[in-house]
């Protein structure tokens, strides 16, 4: 693969930090909101939506539980094609990591690098400000074919024992997946899950087969050549487009970014706040009957049809900016479908 920018995660510390006057902008203006609900004026003016819903009508209700907590995997292909994104990662990973815990979340890391940090520290230098008990390197090389099977392995606890933490020191205790955190996947690579020929492996690298029975309830973001991609000899070429990452992405409602855009600071812009705006959103289980007709609580309230949107391709209900809302919190929502 040729060369691409070699800043790949340059500009997220900014990029996520002007989401802080986003946040204070959403508290200044959530007390309002938060009166109007607890006063019953909200309530008050859903109740004609909430009466749209049809009771000779299949109804479906989702719940979710809202947190601030993210577990983010970042699944790097470790092929020779991928040594400038590599370097790129390893060597601005420290400022997405302070950009994100200046932010609303409270982020932890995994991320499957293949290979251990060395005990010198010499991995590469982390900031003193810098909690480096968010991240840890899972020694795990990820291939050109296999990063959704090797994430797999990793959410089934087959790596435990190849956890370091940032100074190149072995972690006793891994990392464990939070419950109720929002489970975030990025994988990066410039080839497709397919196997090669002849191959068996009991962790299928095949969208289809990536948690059947929806377990993890991860969201799957991808930074892999997109059949829009533009490649150029010297600048960008692709081995495949990334096609099970586009499928996987698209059916959980993940982020999809062009591995061969000269553009990175835009790309990781949108991929930031499609983070953020996720860690108040719910993926729902069918597809409403009427999009326009949805009954949207938080925590037994009724929110306005102002204050959250549903997209459509997503199939996810997202909340509006200003509506404050605490880790535990319940989100659910009602929607007729079709019997």
């Amino acid at each position: 693969m040729g060369k691409k920018p070699a800043l790949l995660f340059a500009g997220l510390l900014s990029i996520f930090g002007c989401n802080d006057s986003s946040f204070s902008s959403r508290e200044a203006a959530g007390d309002a909101i938060a009166q109007e609900i607890d006063s019953g004026n909200s309530s008050g003016k859903q109740s004609a939506e909430s009466n749209l819903l049809d009771s000779s009508l299949p109804i479906v209700s989702d719940s979710t539980q809202l947190s601030s907590a993210v577990d983010l995997i970042i699944a790097l292909d470790s092929s020779g094609s991928m040594l400038e994104e590599r370097a790129a990662i390893e060597n601005n990973l420290k400022q997405l990591l302070l950009a994100m815990q200046k932010g609303n979340l409270d982020p932890r890391i995994h991320f499957l690098l293949g290979t251990a940090p060395e005990p010198s520290g010499s991995f590469f230098n982390f900031p003193a400000e810098m909690d480096s008990s968010k991240i840890a390197i899972v020694n795990q090389r990820v291939g050109s074919n296999n990063a959704l099977g090797q994430v797999s392995r990793l959410l089934n606890g087959l790596f435990t024992d190849r956890y370091f933490d940032v100074r190149g020191g072995v972690l006793p205790t891994p990392f464990l997946f939070r419950p109720g955190a929002q489970l975030e996947i990025l994988v990066i690579t410039d080839d497709d899950g397919l196997n090669p020929p002849g191959t068996r492996d009991a962790y299928s690298n095949l969208a289809k087969d990536f948690d059947p029975g929806n377990k993890w309830k991860a969201t799957v973001s991808g930074i892999v050549g997109l059949q829009s991609s533009v490649q150029a000899e010297g600048v960008c070429e692709l081995a495949r487009v990334g096609q099970e990452y586009i499928t996987l992405a698209t059916r959980t409602g993940g982020t999809l970014l062009d591995i061969c855009s000269r553009d990175w600071s835009s790309l990781l812009r949108h991929f930031s706040l499609d983070l953020l705006r996720r860690s108040a959103s719910m993926l729902l289980s069918k597809k409403p009957l009427d999009s326009t007709r949805l009954l949207v609580t938080l925590d037994g309230k009724e929110l306005a049809r102002d204050l959250w949107t549903l997209h459509a391709i997503e199939n996810r209900v997202y909340l509006s900016s200003s509506v404050p809302f605490k880790t535990g919190m319940v989100l659910n929502v009602s929607y007729n479908i079709a019997p």
